[in-house]
């Protein structure tokens, strides 16, 4: 014997059988969701434990590398003149060097103020170097110089061909000129 169901109770069967659906798919879903989290959560700490590892290296790579530069500048303050008998130990050194390549050169400073302050607060005198020569010795004295124990920079470089010059007289005009910065202390 079968005992009938009124209706009322039916649809509240159906209302209950639709929210245990809802409520196991949601529990699915939300299951689904925390293992996902679990997961990046193992990453996550995976990661955090090789960023520590990361950042004892890098303050150990930092600490070298400044370690380098102070040596470095160290190094280049070394190679700065600090007064005139520095300065004129330079223009000595620069002429002995001509001297050396048979280049009859002439070393002046461009600016008559002396020692000059750039923005960045360097300090440096400019020399025009100009020399009588072929092409090819503009880069060995250019090696040479730079081998000097001087803080120095190329700023200009003027060389003007001899086939460009009109007549003979004009071979005892130096073809070569070079704007070389001295940085100084």
């Amino acid at each position: 014997m079968e005992i009938p169901i009124p209706p009322k109770f039916e649809s509240i069967f159906r209302v209950c059988f639709v929210l245990i659906f809802v409520g196991g798919f949601s529990a699915f879903l939300i299951g689904h969701a925390i293992e996902g989290l679990h997961d990046e959560n193992v990453l996550v700490q995976e990661f955090v434990a090789s960023a520590d590892n990361l950042q004892i290296n890098f303050e150990k790579s930092l600490s070298m590398y400044t370690e380098n530069t102070q040596a470095s500048m160290d190094y280049l303050n070394q190679l700065r003149p600090a007064d005139e008998n520095a300065y004129i130990q330079f223009i000595s050194a620069v002429e002995n060097l001509g001297q050396t390549q048979a280049l009859p050169l002439t070393l002046q400073t461009i600016d008559e103020g002396g020692v000059i302050t750039d923005d960045t607060g360097s300090h440096y005198i400019d020399y025009k170097i100009q020399f009588y020569g072929r092409d090819e010795q503009v880069p060995l004295f250019l090696t040479a110089l730079e081998q000097l124990p001087y803080f120095t920079r190329v700023m200009d470089i003027h060389y003007q061909s001899f086939e460009f010059f009109s007549s003979s007289k004009d071979a005892d005009t130096p073809n070569i000129v070079l704007t070389v910065r001295l940085y100084v202390k």
